[in-house]
């Protein structure tokens, strides 16, 4: 093989390779993975728990205030409440 076809031919391979590298990528920041073993794994195991706690506590919270303001809504007057006006273009009295 000639010297020229090496070249080609490892630029090719390279080439290819980052492709397929580029193809697999995350995209954003690239976080750190868990621990997989002995205190770090138990630690970090607790603070996921609590995270996912505290998460559900205040979508709970947001629930509850929801249906708070929900039922704190005053509702419009009905047209029965209104007091009965003869004649429109002159006020009611009072």
């Amino acid at each position: 093989m000639s010297d020229h076809r090496k070249s080609l031919l490892r630029l090719s391979v390279a080439a290819l390779a980052l492709v397929a590298l580029v193809g697999c990528g995350l995209k954003g920041g690239l976080e750190r993975p868990p621990p997989q073993f002995g205190e770090a794994r138990a630690a970090y195991e607790a603070e996921q728990k609590a995270k996912a706690e505290a998460a559900a506590a205040e979508q709970a919270k947001k629930e509850r205030e929801a249906k708070e303001r929900q039922r704190m809504t005053i509702p419009a007057p009905s047209t029965s409440a209104q007091p009965s006006v003869e004649n429109p273009s002159q006020p009611a009295p009072q």
